[in-house]
């Protein structure tokens, strides 16, 4: 992101403080928030956000609808990748919520 015009200059504030490479957990207790990236999936930046407490999985424009993954590799995207490494599982949530809508399991 340090390359891109839109973060250069003054902008470079925007830039996030702290990253992670596969897994991120914030909080504790009922304010706990888990956060997971397996690669590329709709765009290279794709990361799925998981409220324990809740029991809830937010997925953004990877998994958009009750459909296959959107994949889009003009930005970086790549299907393989990222499905062989969902292979490590998931925490069971009883919602997921896209980018378009919540889908209730």
């Amino acid at each position: 992101m340090t390359k891109m015009d839109a973060f250069k200059g003054d902008k470079a504030v925007f830039l996030p403080k702290r990253t992670f490479k596969d897994t991120l957990t914030i909080g504790s207790g009922n304010e706990r928030i888990d956060l997971y990236y397996f690669g590329a999936g709709h765009t290279n930046g794709d990361a799925m956000v998981y409220f324990p407490a809740l029991r809830v999985l937010q997925t953004g424009d990877l998994f958009a609808r009750k459909d296959a993954p959107r994949i889009d590799r003009a930005n970086g995207a790549a299907a393989l990748p990222t499905r062989r490494r969902c292979r490590k599982p998931l925490p069971r949530s009883r919602t997921s919520i896209s980018s378009s809508r919540a889908t209730a399991r």
